[in-house]
């Protein structure tokens, strides 16, 4: 079943979302079985953005760059 989390979050230049999760988390667990991943980003001011996507689970040099 989808999962709501609240989670810290870093966005780069490529228009990628790259989120701080434990590996042992269920949010880990989740995207294991399903990568379908929805954020909602909001403001100060009460706008918000909704964007939805797959999420990819990087290895070797890859996480060493998102971290």
């Amino acid at each position: 079943m989808p999962e709501a989390a609240y989670l810290t979050f870093a966005a780069t230049d490529r228009g990628e979302i790259i989120f701080d999760a434990r590996p042992e988390s269920r949010k880990m667990a989740n995207l294991t079985l399903d990568p379908h991943v929805a954020i909602v980003i909001g403001g100060a001011d009460g706008t918000t953005l909704q964007a939805e996507g797959i999420a990819d689970l990087p290895m070797g040099a890859d996480l060493d760059e998102c971290v």
